[in-house]
């Protein structure tokens, strides 16, 4: 039986203007396969964001994608890092001009978590 996940990194996303939508989804498809060769990183899905919910305003990001680690986030996203830094990512001219957000979560069963003891939510 495989050990549970140890988190996940989140990753919102926009395209700059004048990339389309199959050039943005290309461009992906290819991004998540060279992040899933960096050890850690076990599993990855892609959404497309939309509001849940009639008469509310717009969603600011219309990507997601949600990436499954096998550990903390923090090793392998550093390798992640490493290995954009040294050209080992195939990223276009534009990639600079995306409009991002990412989180980490981590399970709240993880016993080194410490949780506060009122959580609000805004």
């Amino acid at each position: 039986m495989a050990a549970p996940p140890r988190g996940i990194h989140v990753v919102y996303s926009v395209p700059p203007d004048g990339v389309g939508d199959q050039e943005y989804a290309a461009f992906y498809d290819t991004h998540v396969a060279e992040i899933l060769e960096t050890p850690g990183f076990v599993e990855a899905r892609r959404y497309r964001l939309e509001p849940a919910v009639a008469n509310r305003p717009p969603v600011e990001y219309r990507h997601a994608a949600v990436y499954v680690l096998d550990r903390p986030a923090a090793g392998p996203l550093a390798e992640l890092d490493r290995r954009a830094e040294a050209g080992g990512m195939t990223l276009p001219d534009w990639y600079g001009d995306v409009r991002f957000a990412s989180f980490d979560g981590r399970p709240l069963e993880e016993d080194e978590l410490e949780l506060p003891e009122h959580g609000y939510m805004t």
